[in-house]
């Protein structure tokens, strides 16, 4: 079937999720003689020290020589849960799709028998801006069902495989970016 001609060709995770790798890591392989002239700096952030640490912050890589073989290729990725997670931690902003945010504001929002919003409607009625008052609004995220289709979605390719994701390419590197720089010990 096609499904499992993609799954050959892509991986489970490609079918899952319609992306790939985001990030890749070039490293230079040393020969025996070269080691001993290593700087403490380049031992303690070595290839294995950095994928460790890539792996405890719940990072996926893959690793491959180059043709050469004088240097090893370490490609990134992350799951959308774990990327999800990160702009929780970070309060990061996503943009919220205008036209169910101004169904949701209309309706407004009560969670527990508390009222979080009351319901409201933007109006432009002397057309001040040539957008709609809805549009290029962004918002932290926030994991809550309730609030998670008033996010943004977009197409997300891998080949032939399409998926709508709140999570952009570019929001994915920022945010692996995020996960390096703050999570990898």
């Amino acid at each position: 079937s096609k499904r499992e001609f993609y799954q050959r060709k892509c991986g489970q995770f490609e079918l899952d999720y319609a992306y790939s790798y985001d990030y890749v890591f070039v490293f230079k392989v040393y020969q025996e003689d070269e080691v001993a002239r290593l700087n403490e700096e380049q031992m303690t952030y070595s290839m294995k020290n950095i994928i460790d640490r890539m792996e405890h912050a719940r990072l996926q890589v893959k690793c491959f020589y180059s043709c050469q073989r004088d240097e090893i290729y370490v490609k990134v990725r992350a799951t959308p849960e774990r990327l999800l997670d990160e702009a929780v931690r970070t309060s990061y902003k996503f943009e919220l799709d205008p036209v169910k945010l101004q169904i949701a504001g209309s309706m407004g929002l009560t969670e527990k028998g508390v009222v979080r919003w009351k319901g409201f409607v933007i109006t432009d009625l002397y057309k001040v801006s040539q957008f709609n008052p809805y549009e290029y609004i962004y918002a932290r995220y926030v994991k809550s069902e309730k609030l998670r289709p008033i996010y943004k979605e977009h197409p997300v390719h891998c080949d032939t495989i399409s998926k709508m994701h709140v999570l952009r390419p570019v929001d994915r590197i920022k945010l692996i970016t995020s996960i390096f720089e703050g999570n990898v010990n």
